[in-house]
């Protein structure tokens, strides 16, 4: 795609907790070309594919569950417990994520705005977008939607504390969604970042002519 046709790219992030996913499932109903990266990973961990192999190759044959299918708890356990095995496995793993990602953005019509859904981005990947979106709660409330989910107190503030803050997070921002409210006012500031996006795709369309 040329830079004079492609719609701009934009990327969506946020902490465990943060309701990164609820705008982005709100964003796609306003006609987003939104590409869900643990949507890609949970593809690619299917016995049989890439990511699926390099786990076992890394993490060993007790990731692997009786159906045959990772155990992801075991995978998630060990991969927190050991910061070197979380590194080996995002060397091999993740470039496989964002080549499959922009293969699904090649896939969208020319004239919609794709939006890559990434939970922890880094701060070196915001080179890759025109925009980076992201959604920041307050780490508290972010326990108590982990809690539902099935996580103890405990658990959610050992991976909680392992992520980047909300301050490093807004500082890669060029929007920020504040989610300490309701759900309401959270849709309400999903479709303004949707306008603000549409907003700056136009512009790139117009400087591009």
């Amino acid at each position: 795609m040329s830079a004079e046709t492609s719609p701009s790219l934009f990327t969506l992030t946020g902490g465990m907790g943060s309701g990164k996913s609820t705008v982005g499932k709100e964003l796609l109903k306003l006609g987003a070309g939104v590409i869900d990266a643990d949507n890609i990973v949970r593809d690619l961990n299917r016995p049989g594919e890439p990511g699926f192999a390099a786990m076992v190759d890394i993490l060993g044959q007790e990731v692997v569950a009786d159906d045959g299918q990772l155990d992801k708890d075991k995978v998630s356990s060990m991969m927190f417990s050991s910061p070197v095995l979380k590194q080996e496995v995002e060397r091999v793993v993740h470039p496989l994520v964002w080549s499959n990602m922009f293969e699904e953005v090649r896939k969208l019509d020319k004239n919609t705005i794709p939006i890559l859904e990434i939970p922890l981005l880094k701060p070196e990947h915001t080179r890759f977008f025109d925009g980076v979106v992201v959604v920041n709660t307050d780490p508290e409330l972010a326990v108590e939607r982990l809690a539902m989910r099935g996580f103890t107190p405990e658990q959610a503030w050992d991976r909680i504390n392992t992520q980047m803050t909300n301050e490093e997070r807004a500082e890669m921002a060029d929007y920020v969604i504040d989610n300490n409210g309701t759900y309401d006012e959270l849709m309400i500031a999903a479709r303004g970042s949707w306008h603000w996006m549409q907003t700056v795709n136009i512009r790139q369309q117009v400087a591009t002519r």
